[in-house]
């Protein structure tokens, strides 16, 4: 093999064939975490028919209509992440710590002359909606199968399985015109291998290697959203919001897949960087009924958020496999770069969202609360920049179904002053179950990441104290979250008449966040 370096391809042309991130990005960019306040979060997130919290402005913004007075308050939250990666039996564990400001907001409250309105209320605020630090390692000391498989296999179907030609992979204008950017980079590393005879099939570099491989991920980033907010109260028994929303998205990727082949042989390191960078807008309205004072009803809705996106992408392959055959002699080697400066633009339209919450209020002495969030997976739409639908819109209406989340929370005021909080939320798997049993092959678009996880639920344990004196208040929560997903290094792929499917490892993400707020009333 010879040392490859990939310059000098322009930036219009490495745009041009690469197309946005797959099904499970648009996923991943349009799920939210159960966030905000230490009084919101300390009762699991159930504020949608209470109010009067500065979370409900990006939740139910008819809570604003709640507050008699005007307010200011934020939140800082102190965030342990731990992941373990279980891979073939093999464990391995990492640990990141976090800090950051959940939100600020300030409140507004004016006294209405109108008959009827008791007051106007106007908020502008920010809230974190979710966040994507963490790290993880996953070690598999035999894979059932290689990278190099699966790419040779992804060449060999392209085009409905008539392959890639030669000729093509190795054009200079390979990344403008092969939307399967892993074969092209596959191939100028000696990944796969011209079949003999053949044209537009290939073999994997080690047709019987069972390698042992390592997959490390860094992740960063945030999703926040700025909110413009205002409500009405209404004889004290309806109260109505509404919020318009503008978001910033920042997401960051660093991944490193290894394999070797064994003593002698060598293997072969590829390295991935991704950042997209979004921006979008929504709107919320919402209503609470409070028919007596014992019990509150909530229901509000949020339309899609708009994002306009943009993907950048860095790869490369380092390759020392040598089995000392034509085409890897021994001691060869080579390393090979996608075009610089790839990037890609797209839209993202988010899942539509209703929610319906309950409230009883035991006197002065307590409440319980409840809500229900319905969230429409299915309808996530993605577009490119002239507005014609991506083909990732039929994968995510078969693979995605609606989400049906639930959270529930109580408050025990043990003296005027001081209250206790506890909380649980769950959020369950939007992913239907052939995805989750392996029956088809997840489509990555474009860029050179092969690996995805697959989410299967999330769970949040909360318990929170609150301290009121005089026209400042102060509340302390500790959140658990526990999230559980699939692996793979590589997707499942058809070969022939059968199904080459990939070890999986198992990811388990538990977050435990120490959340303070502090607010005024003036």
């Amino acid at each position: 093999m010879k040392k490859i370096i990939l310059t000098g391809i322009s930036l219009l042309l490495a745009a041009g064939s690469l197309q946005a991130q797959s099904e499970i990005d648009a996923l991943k960019y349009s799920k939210t975490d159960l966030n905000g306040t230490a009084r919101f979060m300390g009762m699991g997130g159930a504020f949608g028919a209470l109010g009067g919290d500065i979370s409900t402005l990006a939740n139910n913004p008819a809570g604003i209509a709640i507050y008699r007075s005007s307010e200011f308050a934020t939140t800082l939250n102190l965030s342990s992440i731990s992941t373990d990666a279980v891979w073939n039996k093999t464990g391995v564990s990492n640990n990141k710590w976090k800090f950051a400001f959940n939100n600020a907001t300030y409140v507004g409250t004016f006294k209405a002359k109108a008959e009827g309105f008791v007051n106007f209320n106007f908020g502008i605020g920010f809230n974190r909606l979710k966040e994507y630090t963490r790290n993880y390692t996953a070690s598999n000391p035999s894979m059932n199968l290689s990278l190099t498989d699966f790419i040779a296999t992804k060449t060999n179907n392209y085009n409905g399985g008539r392959g890639i030609s030669e000729s093509s992979l190795l054009s200079s204008n390979a990344y403008s015109n092969v939307n399967s950017w892993i074969s092209i980079l596959g191939y100028d590393a000696a990944l796969i291998d011209l079949q003999s005879g053949a044209t537009n099939f290939y073999n994997p570099m080690n047709l019987n290697a069972y390698p042992a491989a390592d997959l490390k991920i860094s992740e960063r980033g945030y999703l926040d959203e700025y909110n413009i907010s205002f409500g009405g109260n209404v004889y004290d028994v309806f109260y109505f919001g509404a919020s318009v929303g503008i978001t910033d998205l920042n997401y960051k990727l660093s991944a490193v897949y290894k394999e070797n082949f064994g003593t002698g042989l060598g293997g072969f390191t590829m390295n991935n960087l991704l950042e997209t960078r979004g921006s979008g807008v929504n709107l919320k309205a919402g209503v609470i009924l409070k028919p007596t004072d014992f019990f509150r009803f909530g229901l509000a809705v949020h339309t899609p958020t708009f994002y306009k996106m943009t993907d950048y992408f860095d790869a490369n392959i380092y390759n020392t496999y040598s089995d000392g055959t034509a085409n890897h002699p021994t001691g060869s080697n080579a390393q090979v770069y996608v075009p610089e400066n790839s990037f890609a633009e797209y839209m993202l339209q988010s899942p539509f969202k209703m929610q319906a919450s309950a409230a009883l209020i035991l006197g002065k002495k307590g409440i319980l609360s409840m809500e229900y969030e319905f969230v429409d997976y299915a309808n996530i739409k993605m577009k490119d920049v002239d507005g014609y639908a991506l083909d990732a819109n039929n994968y995510i209406q078969e693979d995605f179904k609606a989400g049906h989340n639930l959270r529930f929370g109580g408050e025990f005021r043990i003296t005027p002053q001081v209250s206790l909080r506890a909380g649980y939320a769950t959020q369950p798997s939007p992913i239907k179950a052939h995805i989750i049993n392996q029956d088809v092959e997840v489509e990555q678009y474009g860029a050179t990441l092969t690996h995805y996880t697959l989410d299967r639920g999330t769970t949040y344990y909360t318990a929170g104290l609150g301290y009121r004196f005089g026209s400042v208040y102060t509340d302390f929560a500790l959140v658990s979250k526990r999230m559980k997903e699939d692996l793979y290094a590589f997707s499942p792929i058809m070969n022939g008449t059968s199904w080459d499917v990939p070890e999986k490892a198992t990811l388990k993400t538990n977050t435990l966040q120490a959340l303070f707020t502090f607010g005024v009333k003036f």
